[in-house]
């Protein structure tokens, strides 16, 4: 199962450092960086796309003040929303809805939403998103690391990012659409694409 730590060393890998993190009793600056950087890092990841692994449902409470005007309704957004997916409701054919501050403004008498959540544990997210964590990671660690002497190439790690984007992506794509429905842009039957060096 992969944890927190994991997604440190995958980091400090990137970025050739040699000091592993340790779990139990490790104050050193690389572990120190990380725990701070980490959060940031995870909901950059998490805003990009909506990862199956992120999302969820919920009906929205309906709050007591309706908007004073342009909207019918206020419905409390979730404590753990980062961004909406989509209404779910078949009176809402155009999905028109307002996002203000912890509240979500529309016309619609019932508000059931899908949503990307704003954290995650490390041990649910899948390969190609952790890669992603841990490159954004990396990023975030490497001006402390390079003052404490570190050589490091901030190009590399763009790269890395270049790198590792569509593979994410095609993985997301091919863990989330169904297979018995035709889709013109997959074919499940191709050898799966290697990338150039």
């Amino acid at each position: 199962m992969f944890t927190r730590i994991d997604i440190y060393n995958m980091a400090l890998d990137r970025l050739g450092s040699s000091e592993p993190v340790k779990s139990d009793g490790d104050t050193s600056l690389e572990k120190r960086l990380c725990e701070r950087e980490y959060p940031g890092a995870l909901e950059k990841v998490l805003a990009a796309y909506p990862w199956s692994c992120a999302r969820k449902r919920a009906t929205l409470a309906r709050l007591a003040d309706d908007p004073p005007f342009g909207w019918s309704h206020a419905y409390r957004l979730p404590a753990d929303f980062l961004s909406l997916v989509r209404i779910d409701n078949n009176d809402c054919p155009r999905r028109k809805y307002e996002i203000e501050g912890p509240a979500l403004l529309c016309d619609l008498e019932r508000c059931n939403i899908v949503y990307v959540v704003n954290e995650i544990d490390a041990s649910q997210l899948p390969a190609h998103v952790r890669d992603l964590v841990s490159i954004e990671l990396a990023r975030r660690i490497e001006p402390g690391l390079r003052n404490a002497g570190l050589q490091i190439s901030a190009q590399m790690i763009q790269e890395f990012w270049q790198d590792t984007w569509p593979l994410a992506m095609a993985a997301e794509l091919r863990s989330t659409f169904s297979r018995n429905r035709g889709n013109r842009l997959i074919d499940y039957n191709l050898p799966p694409v290697e990338f150039m060096q």
